[in-house]
């Protein structure tokens, strides 16, 4: 199956224009001359609304900070959310993903297949198994990136790479998430490839070629729907609010869904 338009060179409508973006390096130029403004290290605890209406955030080490906005990015996991909406729990679906990225050379970029020039992908396989695929290909020199944004910080070249996630019914995995936890990239990799034995070879040799410190497993949540929330200076975006599926995950599991369907008839 193929995701994306027929994007043609040089189109920068906003309808069709596609772009490979480091996420280390846009990390890099957003935080760039904010050096004495970020902080890390510093473990959300909870917050409270001030009398002038601020919020007040509390952090795991006792310290805390006043505000009159705050946005909650900390993921599924939120305790922002947690403490604002304690009725907005996540649900379990059944699904896990094991994700990785493989490095472009002159051995795996011919293996490629053609439609991820045009956007990401899925491959759609039997058992409830799928996998979204997306390149990485990286067209900007980062010393036009420097001159252009006017920035302080050195920039760091980053190979074009492949960037895949293989999600699979939980059942289908050998071990525990705890223990999937505690593999690494190796024992991930290994449990991919088994998983993926009777697809293409050309898939399975990108496979292969996966750089394993860059192997993660994340088990699939979703969440919650809640009623509308009130507008006040505590905002939660993204998967601190509306964790789902990823787009590309969804393909194979309809497919699944109508052939079960199918056959019923």
């Amino acid at each position: 199956m193929r995701f994306g338009g027929t994007k043609k060179h040089g189109d920068m409508s906003p309808t069709r224009f596609s772009a490979s973006v480091g996420r280390a390096t846009l990390r890099r130029v957003l935080f760039d001359g904010l050096g004495d403004v970020v902080h890390f290290s510093k473990g959300f605890a909870r917050y409270e609304r001030l009398e002038d209406n601020r919020i007040r955030a509390h952090f795991n080490d006792a310290s805390s900070a006043d505000a009159s906005l705050l946005i909650d990015a900390d993921g599924a996991g939120s305790r922002v959310r947690q403490q604002l909406l304690p009725e907005a729990t996540l649900r379990d679906p059944g699904q896990r993903t094991i994700f990785g990225k493989t490095k472009l050379d002159d051995a795996t970029r011919p293996l490629l297949p053609a439609f991820l020039h045009d956007g990401f992908g899925a491959v759609i396989g039997t058992h409830q198994r799928g996998m979204a695929l997306g390149l990485m290909q990286f067209q900007t020199w980062l010393e036009t990136i420097t001159v252009t944004a006017r920035l302080h910080t050195r920039l760091r070249p980053t190979p074009d790479y492949l960037t895949w996630a293989l999600t699979v019914p939980v059942e289908q995995l050998p071990e525990p998430d705890a223990t999937m936890h505690t593999l690494g990239g190796l024992g991930l990799l290994k449990i991919a490839q088994a998983l993926t034995e009777e697809w293409h070879p050309d898939l399975r040799t990108l496979l292969a070629a996966s750089d394993t410190t860059h192997i993660a497993f994340t088990p699939i949540r979703l969440a919650t729907p809640v009623s509308p929330l009130e507008t006040t200076n505590i905002t939660l975006p993204c998967d601190a609010i509306h964790t789902r599926f990823h787009p590309f995950a969804l393909p194979f599991m309809l497919v699944d869904k109508l052939t079960k369907l199918v056959r019923s008839d």
